[in-house]
């Protein structure tokens, strides 16, 4: 039976071994030990990050699926918060986002009954991005609020993320002084801009147009055109999203066009992507519902 210790060393070993080679170590793991110990948590976790990071976001569930089901059955470390977590982020990249809410609330729920204080603001935050997928813009400015109350002090990196949709949020609902106090406070306090450059454009992008600010909106809206390309999924699905918001507000049939024609482009090269398969769907719908 592999220590604890063991494990971490063998694994700080591995760090830069081919991803071929991580996933039958945790996979050896996981059919030889059969014991219920942090070893085997810790594996079911990591095999499952591993396919999560190539986009694999089914199998990294059906990965983790048997732990959640039986986490009961291990001893408590804090990693079992973030196991939930995963489940939860890799449902939300399946744009299955009451399933995704339902393993973060688990998550939230294991931590207050362990008072994990530290982890409340990153579960609150993911619900509020499920409800800002889903357009649910209310429920989303609860939980992202919910964020902001339990903010850990020391993470500068978690303010930025949690102020930066906060701003958005607020953008949504016409919360527009509350957006870009967020927003500086994001930027000038927290370092986003540097944390988190293509999400503050993005943002920036939907506040200057909510604002007026025809000069500044113009220019993010270039700028994100330039970068649309290179763009991971995530990152993609949202600009594009904020772009078309934007554009039907406007009644700007060129540009709405245009961006239909990016989404299916980079469905053509990229068909497993169902976050960019599920944006166009609904603007396509709200396109139909417009006319």
């Amino acid at each position: 039976m592999m220590s604890y210790e063991e494990f971490t060393q063998k694994e700080a070993a591995l760090e830069n071994a081919p991803r071929a080679e991580r996933k039958k170590f945790y996979a050896d793991i996981l059919e030889k030990e059969t014991d219920k110990t942090d070893v085997r948590m810790m594996a079911y976790f990591h095999s499952s990050l591993l396919h999560y990071r190539e986009g694999n976001f089914r199998a990294a569930r059906e990965i983790l699926e048997p732990f959640v089901i039986d986490y009961q059955s291990y001893t408590y470390r804090p990693e079992i918060i973030a196991c939930f977590n995963l489940m939860g982020v890799a449902a939300y990249c399946e744009c299955t986002y009451a399933l995704s809410r339902f393993y973060i609330c688990e998550g939230l729920k294991i931590a207050r009954e362990h008072k994990e204080v530290s982890r409340y603001s990153y579960e609150y935050n993911n619900l509020a991005v499920t409800y800002l997928a889903q357009r649910d813009y209310e429920k989303a400015l609860d939980a992202i609020r919910e964020a902001e109350q339990h903010l850990p002090q020391s993470d500068k990196e978690m303010h930025a993320y949690v102020y930066r949709n906060l701003a958005e949020i607020s953008c949504h609902v016409g919360h527009l002084d509350e957006a870009c106090a967020a927003l500086t406070k994001c930027v000038e306090e927290y370092d986003g801009r540097d944390v988190l450059a293509d999400d503050i454009l993005m943002l920036e992008l939907l506040l200057y147009y909510k604002l007026g600010d025809t000069a500044h909106y113009e220019a993010c809206r270039g700028e994100i055109w330039e970068r649309l390309p290179t763009m991971h999924a995530a990152e993609f699905s949202n600009a594009a999203s904020n772009l078309f918001d934007c554009a039907m507000d406007a009644g700007d049939n060129v540009q709405i066009e245009r961006i239909l024609a990016a989404m299916d482009d980079y469905l053509t090269r990229n068909p497993q992507e169902i976050q960019i398969g599920a944006a166009s769907a609904l603007a396509r719908q709200r396109c139909a519902g417009y006319d």
